[in-house]
């Protein structure tokens, strides 16, 4: 059996959980959002027009939860879905002029918990572990799902 105190995967969830641990107490209740709700906005701020399934497969999340998030932000007036006019099966998201207001409140504060979270580590230590990082993520989407 694998020593929980050992575990690189148990770490990283841990490092994730704590690293948003705030934003319930900072954001969630002042902008009624959710972290899931955050997450969604953040990537749609840095890809407007992206698709509900590249926002799904850019997170690592499952379609249904990205879903249910993007109803909330649009039914919030944060996000809006537009129908791609190369593709009409295809809807195209976009921040409204509210949501990239609640975005624009809520980012500086992301980035400096970023910040301070990496400041322990050195250039190259960083750059060194987000290349771990981007080698791990490559290498779990090509993984088969596990069998139950």
């Amino acid at each position: 059996m694998l020593a929980l105190d050992r575990s690189a995967f148990l770490k990283l969830l841990v490092l994730v959980n704590l690293t948003a641990r705030p934003f319930g107490r900072l954001y969630a209740r002042r902008y009624k959002i959710t972290l899931a709700e955050w997450r969604v906005m953040f990537t749609v701020a840095g890809r407007p027009g992206a698709a509900a399934s590249e926002i799904a497969e850019m997170l690592g999340l499952d379609k249904m939860a990205v879903s249910r998030a993007i109803r909330a932000l649009e039914r919030s007036g944060n996000l809006k879905r537009t129908t791609d006019d190369k593709d009409q099966r295809r809807a195209a998201l976009r921040l409204t002029r509210k949501g990239l207001a609640v975005f624009d409140r809520i980012a500086p504060g992301a980035h400096e918990r970023e910040a301070a979270l990496f400041a322990v580590l050195d250039p190259a230590q960083r750059r060194a572990l987000v290349a771990t990082l981007d080698k791990l993520i490559a290498h779990v989407r090509t993984l088969p799902d596990p069998k139950t």
